[in-house]
């Protein structure tokens, strides 16, 4: 019996609804070929405070179509999304992977926007959120 595969690094992302109604959030679409996160977006922040706009890369083309990706939140309860370390890439910055820039003092920083044209329904929230700089 071999040893157990540890998991793989990750982002976890808490959405949680402290309100007292359910909250329908559009996180972007699911197409054949997975999960598009067009409403989140990322940040790296060196130990010296520059910024850099960091993309996932988790889904490289889309197929004919996406479908909306909606996380419906009732109220006291948290949508959670975990996104492996090694598919983010910091654009126009360094070529390191997350985990070892994490590993070397930097820290992230996550938001979530959506537009009205982006809800599309009156019932989706829109807004944005933007969480505190995560170091590990």
């Amino acid at each position: 019996m071999g040893l157990p595969i540890p998991p793989a690094p990750a982002l976890r992302l808490t959405i949680a609804n402290a309100g007292k109604l359910e909250r329908h959030v559009l996180l972007g679409g699911m197409s054949d070929v997975g999960p598009l996160y067009a409403t989140l977006h990322f940040a790296a922040i060196s130990p010296d405070g520059k910024r850099w706009k960091m993309l996932y890369s988790g889904t490289v083309a889309v197929g004919d179509y996406a479908w909306p990706m909606i996380a419906s939140i009732m109220p006291n309860k948290e949508c959670v999304i975990e996104l492996t370390l090694k598919i983010f890439w910091i654009a126009g910055g360094p070529k390191e992977t997350l985990k070892l820039l994490i590993d070397a003092g930097w820290a992230v920083e996550t938001s979530i926007e959506v537009t009205p044209e982006q809800a599309g329904s009156p019932s989706r929230w829109t807004g944005k959120l933007v969480s505190g700089k995560m170091r590990y």
